[in-house]
């Protein structure tokens, strides 16, 4: 048996079994979708042991099915192994501790509509599984607590060394080699100031944005 997980640039994470059954090669494959950031070695190992670990709890289960009564598939998404599960209800799991951010002690849920299909993003149209819950809030506040104390520093650094090249520039006697290295000095710390800022306002808060450039 061969599992192979790889990632492409749209998020999607691929997860594929190989195996050798009767003389034939079978394949499954599982995707789901994930963020765009980098997948560690590490992680990816672990994924992979959770798909096996998934696929050998409930792929060769035998289930006495009730007549006339749909369910939703088990299904490995990258995070959770998901139960089969009685169409119309909502299935909860304990949330990955593997996430950056997220909280184990919490619950992600999965919705499986009463046709007997599990729920799609309607932005994606794929298979979603709902990990909005898992988010430690008193973590994630805490960091952007961090995140807007670095902002103020940021511009209060800014105005500081603005405020400083204009005395510099405006007084000539202030004009000698000495100050042309400071000056030069504060305006390269000025443009670092404006570069992070921008990175910061218009990249790192706009997820949609390092999604597209992926």
């Amino acid at each position: 048996m061969k599992v192979v997980l790889t990632i492409n640039s749209s998020g999607i994470v691929h997860l594929t079994e190989s195996y050798v059954s009767n003389g034939k090669r079978n394949t499954n494959k599982t995707d789901t979708v994930m963020s765009n950031e980098e997948i560690s070695p590490e992680v990816k190992e672990l994924m992979t042991k959770l798909y096996r670990k998934c696929e050998k709890t409930h792929g060769n289960a035998h289930f006495n099915d009730k007549e006339n009564q749909l369910y939703c598939p088990y299904r490995f998404d990258g995070y959770v192994c998901w139960p089969r599960t009685l169409a119309g209800t909502t299935v909860y799991e304990q949330c990955p501790n593997f996430v950056t951010g997220f909280n184990d002690n919490y619950l992600a849920y999965k919705e499986c509509h009463k046709n007997g299909t599990w729920f799609t993003h309607p932005e994606t149209g794929s298979e979603w599984s709902n990990y909005t819950t898992c988010v430690d809030v008193t973590d994630l506040a805490f960091r952007q607590f961090v995140n807007e104390f670095y902002v103020i520093g940021y511009i209060l650094s800014l105005l500081t060394l603005v405020v400083s090249l204009i005395v510099f520039l405006s007084f000539r006697s202030l004009k000698c080699t000495r100050i042309r290295i400071h000056i030069q000095l504060f305006t390269s710390l000025a443009l670092t100031c404006i570069a992070w800022l921008v990175w910061y306002k218009f990249i790192v808060e706009r997820p949609d944005t390092i999604r597209y450039n992926s």
